[in-house]
This record gives C-alpha cells, sequence and structure tokens, in this order.
C-alpha cells in the first residue's frame, strides 16, 4: 500500500496570522495537520514573487534552473519537471487544485484544475470545468474597464 501525502500550500496566508487563529482554537483541520504531520516557515529569495516561488517549489529547483521567474512566463520557460509530472509518470494518484505553476491540465489518475495563469478552459476530468471556466470569466470581469 503506497503512503498518502497531503501538499497544502497557500499563497500569501503568513504563519503569524495562522499561529494567531489557532491560538483562538480556530483552524481545527489546519492544527491537527500541523500537530501530526510537518510544517515549516518558506524561506525565499526576494523578491516573492508568487510564480517564481511555486515553481522552485513544485520542482526544487531555484529560478535561475526552473526558468519561470514572474507572472508572464509560461510553459515555454519552463525547464524542468513539475512534482506532478514526475508522480503523474510513476502512476501516482494526484489531486491538483489551481497551483500558479500549471498553464493546461493534465490528465492524472484523480484531479486537476489548473491555476487561474491558465489560458485553457480545461480540467481533468472535464466535469471541473465550469470552476476553470469561472475563475476565467472572473478574472475577465476585473480587468474589463466599467461603464461610469
Amino acid at each position: 500500500m503506497m503512503e498518502k501525502l497531503i501538499f497544502l500550500a497557500l499563497d500569501g496566508l503568513s504563519w503569524n496570522v495562522i499561529k494567531e487563529m489557532l491560538s483562538e482554537n480556530k483552524l481545527k483541520n489546519i492544527k491537527k495537520l500541523v500537530k501530526e504531520g510537518a510544517s515549516s516557515v518558506l524561506k525565499a529569495d526576494f523578491p516573492l514573487i508568487s510564480p517564481k516561488i511555486w515553481a522552485s517549489i513544485f520542482t526544487g529547483k531555484k529560478p535561475e534552473k526552473h526558468g519561470i521567474l514572474d507572472f508572464y512566463s509560461t510553459k515555454e520557460d519552463l525547464r524542468t519537471k513539475l512534482i506532478w509530472e514526475i508522480l503523474r509518470k510513476n502512476n501516482r494518484r494526484l489531486g491538483i487544485y489551481r497551483p500558479l505553476t500549471s498553464w493546461h491540465a493534465l490528465e492524472v489518475d484523480g484531479f486537476f484544475v489548473p491555476g487561474f495563469l491558465s489560458h485553457q478552459f480545461n480540467s481533468y476530468p472535464e466535469d471541473l470545468n465550469v470552476k476553470t471556466i469561472f475563475d476565467q470569466r472572473v478574472r475577465r470581469n476585473r480587468s474589463e474597464p466599467k461603464e461610469v
């Protein structure tokens, strides 16, 4: 039997906020994960740019090696494999939800909903496309000029 792993990472959420909420007896499931699992404070090079940091986490490599430096980076800039590509090749069951360093969904044993930088309206399985389409429409509505 293969061991199960949950990797939970929340962009922009500070451990200061988490610790304060834990001390108020909130986030009971997070408290259990921290107590029974492993957790750590991220140590990253400045500037703290989310796609660059996530690519480092998901590849295990520094930005100079993986090639993702900012929000304008594309799949073509990525110079190494992402962890889910390696796990997929090794027939591991995956649930991947909105990672910043995904530009399209992969067919996996499980599910894959790409992050908001995706330029495609695809998720796997296809019945999850509604979430991806919703995200795209929200992003489009935020950036369209509004009549005054």
